[in-house]
């Protein structure tokens, strides 16, 4: 109920031609992870730059989210946040992570997990649990058992 409702109140706002905010258009694009529906996830994003609306972090994360097992579509996402002034953050990494987990793509899910820490930031249980997770859903036993070993040392 929550997805049609968001959707359908930022059309209705786009047909009153009131001009829809940060925030609406973010509860938008979480509504569309929520229903699967990442192209459109990717289409609101584009919208919002096309109409200048300034992009965050929170609907960057919300975007990447929804790309679910499109990981190019995530890091893509992810790599258009630096030129444009935006800092990723653990929810974003973590998000990448999972995307890349959800599309067997182990080597970018360990990588994107190292990169978080080159950055400086801490990668928390979610981020952990999707590396390790690509890993074994690719049958890379050995990476995972790193991971965990790496994980225990860092929460």
């Amino acid at each position: 109920l929550f997805r049609s409702q968001a959707l359908n109140i930022l059309a209705e706002m786009q047909l009153a031609r009131v001009v829809p905010d940060v925030i609406t258009y973010s509860a938008a694009i979480s509504s569309c992870e929520k229903g699967g529906q990442w192209q459109r996830a990717l289409r609101l994003v584009t919208e919002m730059r096309g109409d200048r609306i300034p992009l965050d972090t929170v609907t960057c994360s919300a975007a990447i989210s929804a790309c679910n097992k499109q990981w190019r579509s995530a890091l893509k996402l992810l790599e258009s946040m630096r030129p444009a002034d935006l800092v990723p953050d653990v929810i974003t990494f973590s998000a990448t992570i999972s995307s890349c987990e959800k599309g067997k793509q182990w080597q970018q899910a360990l990588e994107m997990l190292a990169g978080m820490q080159d950055q400086g930031f801490k990668p928390n249980s979610i981020s952990f649990n999707a590396a390790i997770s690509a890993c074994e859903k690719s049958s890379v036993v050995d990476k995972a058992l790193q991971v965990f070993g790496h994980m225990q040392k860092h929460l």
